[in-house]
């Protein structure tokens, strides 16, 4: 009867199938040429909200987390793992980019902020397992809640441009990756993991068949 958003953040270390993935080239590259210039991973989490009282997420824009300069060369990736839809509380939208919205804490979490928009605007995106929303950090977005008899779970991945992520590593917090993924910084992901994680997608995806 209480209502639960669950998150595990941050992800990568629980799993070698999620670890790799943002050291996959095409990913790489997409991010690259949303955000126009080389991309630093920021963050993953998982969010699962469980069968008939999955809490939504309320209204927020990840900027208001991130503080970036340019919040259109910052981008979240959120990948459905299970199918998305209105009934199970999918992601809304608010389309259109550069205002900015005031942010208080969100009294339902104890770590969220949130803010008020018009939702009559508002466009809810279905995706089915698998599929795949890429938004700029100034987008404003909301999940509903989950009223169905299935959970159902969302990957949030989050880059930005290596310009916009110079404050976050002086003032990152510890679960923030900062982990460059282009450039001579970039050692695909031996620094972290011990190992070089780069080029094993591919392979962590055929291991589960």
């Amino acid at each position: 009867n209480t209502a639960q958003n669950l998150q595990i953040c941050p992800v990568a270390k629980h799993s070698a199938l999620i670890r790799a993935l943002p050291y996959d080239a095409r990913l790489i590259a997409t991010i690259a040429d949303l955000i126009d210039g080389p991309p630093v991973f920021w963050l993953d989490q998982i969010f699962l909200k469980p069968a008939r009282h999955g809490a939504g997420t309320n209204w927020h824009q990840d900027n208001a987390y991130f503080h970036t300069a340019r919040p259109a060369r910052g981008v979240g990736m959120w990948i459905a793992l299970n199918d998305a839809t209105v009934a199970n509380g999918t992601m809304h939208v608010l389309p259109g980019h550069g205002q900015k919205f005031e942010h208080a804490r969100d009294p339902g979490s104890d770590h969220h902020i949130a803010c008020v928009v018009d939702e009559t605007q508002a466009v809810p995106i279905e995706l089915p397992a698998g599929g795949v929303l890429f938004f700029a950090y100034d987008i404003p977005h909301c999940t509903k809640a989950n009223t169905t008899d299935h959970a159902r779970a969302a990957l949030e991945l989050h880059f930005a441009h290596a310009d916009e992520s110079a404050l976050a590593h002086v003032d990152g917090r510890d679960f923030w990756y900062l982990e460059s993924l282009t450039g001579a910084e970039a050692d695909g992901g031996v620094k972290r993991w011990g190992k070089r994680v780069a080029g094993t997608w591919a392979d962590e995806v055929a291991a589960l068949n």
